[in-house]
């Protein structure tokens, strides 16, 4: 019976945490961060933004090759949660225990994004300036990162020898444009991204 109530204060239906549940599960293998992860997934859902979890995008890709690039990010399907607001249509593996008390747990922490550190946890965010922040910096710090970005209408006065920017529109060098992606970077200098 608490099971139900719960169900019933979160406005889920069995099948939804399930749904739910799984993309905690592959979201994250630190058992510490379940929770966080629940609430940045149920903290998008209540602001009516999309997920955006890769591991939703990976389960409709046949033969994923292991590297996701912003073209898979585009590419519709029914389980890519970066084009399709809401919860996919089903699970996207099978959650175990804890990331199905986790769903029906989520920390009370007002987080809504979160990136790799690319050592099996995450940095948690609580607005897209934060985030951006994070991004940029945990992804560039990664070495296995295959594309690179160089800058792209960047204004300068003549004679500036160095810029800081907050942000700025950036292009990979295969042709494939990156939306504004952050940077704390001086003015000239490549920097990696996918």
């Amino acid at each position: 019976e608490a099971y139900r109530r719960r169900l019933a204060e979160l406005s889920l239906t069995p099948e939804e945490l399930v749904t739910l549940a799984s993309i905690i599960e592959k979201e994250t293998a630190a058992p510490d961060e379940r929770y966080l992860v629940s609430a940045v997934l149920h903290n998008r859902l209540k602001a009516g933004m999309p997920l955006q979890s890769d591991p939703t995008v990976i389960y409709g890709i046949a033969g994923f090759n292991g590297n996701l690039t912003k073209d898979d990010l585009r590419k519709a399907h029914p389980h890519n949660t970066y084009l399709t607001k809401g919860l996919p249509p089903g699970p996207i593996g099978n959650p175990g225990e804890a990331s199905l008390k986790a769903a029906l747990y989520p920390a009370a922490v007002p987080y809504l994004y979160f990136v790799s550190r690319n050592d099996g946890t995450h940095q948690f965010s609580i607005t897209q300036a934060e985030h951006d922040r994070a991004v940029a910096a945990y992804l560039q710090a990664d070495p296995n990162r295959s594309s690179r970005c160089v800058w792209d209408d960047i204004a300068a006065a003549p004679g500036d020898e160095y810029v800081r920017l907050r942000s700025a529109r950036i292009t990979a060098v295969d042709g494939g444009s990156l939306d504004m992606c952050p940077i704390d970077q001086a003015f000239g200098v490549e920097i990696v991204f996918d």
